[in-house]
């Protein structure tokens, strides 16, 4: 009998514990999550302000010859980086000799140009044989956020750059070498300034927003 009882106060005991780990269980399964949610601020990122390195590095001059002026005595190369950049071009001339040879220099950016229209003041020098460069003319002009061409995405030089004779006061020979290359001043303007009264042969800007470019070399050679 009193090993009944014992028992019987064991099993009592037992459903009791049983009870009571269910309540606590169900306590935690129903009790609010403690985690916190710090909420995350949205952090607008500043526009890059413009200066005159980006624009040396986002405009390009190509200087070529005009295509109308190449004939069946030349033999053109073009040497093109993986951007599809000019890099060289070069040209062998057979007789008969041209009396004129028209080269072109064409100035574009493939990057968006912002609000700060840039000026270009261009010179191309010429170099017969071993001869000192000199000046055979200049041109100038400006690239701005309105000049954008749309089917190539680029936005092109406005006008669209210098157009100069190379042979102008020359008689060549076979032997005879040419070099060819612009080297142009960029201006990088206010935004306020006004296109339709500026005078892009003359302006100026501080120090800090010039800089220069060159064109790739035009190598012409007479056979």
């Amino acid at each position: 009998m009193r090993y009944s009882l014992v028992l019987l106060l064991l099993l009592n005991l037992m459903l009791l514990a049983g009870c009571g780990n269910k309540e606590s269980s169900e306590v935690a399964e129903d009790a609010p999550s403690m985690m916190i949610e710090t909420p995350v601020e949205s952090v607008e990122e500043e526009e890059e302000a413009v200066d005159i390195g980006g624009m040396e590095s986002a405009i390009h001059a190509e200087c070529y010859l005009v295509e109308a002026d190449r004939t069946d005595t030349m033999v053109i190369s073009e040497i093109q980086d993986t951007r599809s950049t000019l890099n060289l071009f070069t040209a062998k001339i057979a007789q008969p000799f041209p009396d004129q040879l028209w080269v072109s220099t064409h100035l574009y950016s493939k990057e968006a140009i912002t609000d700060r229209p840039v000026v270009f003041q261009a010179t191309l020098l010429r170099k017969i044989n071993k001869e000192e460069l000199t000046s055979i003319g200049t041109f100038s002009g400006v690239l701005h956020n309105g000049n954008r061409q749309k089917h190539t995405d680029a936005w092109k030089a406005d006008p669209p750059g210098g157009r100069l004779d190379v042979l102008d006061g020359l008689s060549v020979e076979p032997g005879t070498q040419i070099q060819i290359y612009a080297q142009i001043k960029l201006l990088l303007l206010s935004p306020d300034v006004d296109l339709a009264t500026l005078d892009t042969d003359t302006v100026t800007v501080a120090p800090e927003d010039e800089g220069v470019k060159h064109s790739n070399p035009i190598q012409i050679t007479f056979e």
